[in-house]
């Protein structure tokens, strides 16, 4: 075991008495082998599994240009090490959901362009394999999905990298019905949007956040960032939530009991001087913004210990996880956070 794997394996073993108060404890997991952005993230055969993902060897403001993974990595046990995968494709930026059946990898993008294939992750514990999956009706990249019962669910996205539209559609696929095939379910009544907070609870699908696309000077696709909320009932359809309290783009986000968890996400509020701030840049917003329908309302339950966007959170083995992700523009991080999902249920008395 190395030094890296060690240190890994002693934070696991810690997580029950990092942090006090209000605060969540968050504790890592082993380092992933690379650091990525835009990673596929699920959990099958007890397994946790991160595949895909995208980087910037060379920074985007000294004119590095994003590169994709063909990894899956897979970690059987939280005091475990990483096995990795060689997929045959690289894929990134897309959104995913996680069955008996595997993990449903959904659309994306690749060297090649935005993707309308979809397939299944499947893992024995050590390694990860694709099977075919059915195929979205149109490519779509920078998308949130979720699971309601055995339905898969996707949302929102782009079609193309220069598109100034972002997508309104929300597309489901019944997993016990596979060769029926995607369908198109009744189109969201708010802002069509990119990178949205996506999860499901209680029965509901979650939608929050995010950011719009419009032309700019250039005629580039600018982004607009978001903050109203809304909440989907298969049978009835779309309400809206009320608004997060504070803007959340590219943010993890889980399902708690009944209700919408989502850790940090982008305001923003830099954007504009990425090129300037460069590796000084201080990272993203860290509040946790819960949704309890009980109440009709958001609360702040503390911070994340770090600034992590682009990236996933999903439940395995009691605890929400969240792999990877951006922690300043063009860098990419390998850390693997977890907290114990009981800490968030305990919150709610």
């Amino acid at each position: 075991m190395n030094r890296r794997q060690a240190l890994g394996r002693l934070a696991t073993l810690a997580l029950p008495s990092i942090a006090v108060g209000r605060e969540r404890r968050w504790a890592r997991l082993p380092d992933l082998p690379a650091g990525l952005a835009g990673q596929f993230v699920g959990v099958h055969g007890g397994a946790l599994i991160v595949a895909g993902g995208s980087d910037f060897p060379v920074p985007s403001w000294s004119g590095g240009q994003r590169e994709w993974s063909a990894k899956a990595f897979v970690l059987s046990q939280p005091d475990g090490e990483w096995r990795e995968s060689t997929l045959p494709v690289s894929l990134a930026h897309g959104s995913a959901v996680s069955h008996a059946r595997g993990v449903l990898l959904i659309g994306g993008s690749g060297p090649g362009g935005y993707l309308h294939e979809c397939r299944w992750l499947r893992s024995n514990g050590h390694e990860a394999r694709l099977d075919a999956a059915p195929d979205l009706p149109a490519p779509l990249a920078y998308c949130g999905a979720a699971r309601v019962g055995n339905t898969a669910y996707v949302f929102g996205g782009q079609t193309s990298p220069t598109t100034t539209r972002a997508e309104r559609v929300l597309y489901s696929l019944d997993l016990a019905r596979l060769s029926a095939g995607w369908r198109v379910e009744r189109e969201f009544p708010g802002t069509g949007r990119i990178y949205a907070a996506v999860a499901s609870a209680g029965g509901l699908l979650f939608v929050a956040g995010g950011a719009s696309l419009s032309a700019g000077p250039d005629g580039k696709p600018q982004r607009t960032y978001l903050r109203d909320a809304w909440a989907y009932h298969p049978r009835e359809g779309w309400r809206v939530l009320p608004d997060l309290p504070g803007l959340a783009c590219a943010a993890p986000s889980i399902g708690i009991g009944d209700r919408f968890a989502i850790f940090g996400g982008s305001d923003g509020s830099l954007d504009a001087r990425v090129a300037e701030l460069k590796d000084r840049h201080p990272g993203f917003p860290r509040a946790i913004q819960v949704y309890t329908p009980a109440r009709n309302a958001w609360q702040n339950h503390g911070e994340v210990p770090f600034s992590l966007v682009a990236t996933t959170a999903v439940e395995w083995r009691g605890r929400a996880v969240i792999p990877g992700g951006e922690d300043r523009p063009s860098h990419r991080s390998r850390a693997v956070w977890a907290a114990e999902i009981k800490e968030f249920n305990d919150a709610r008395k």
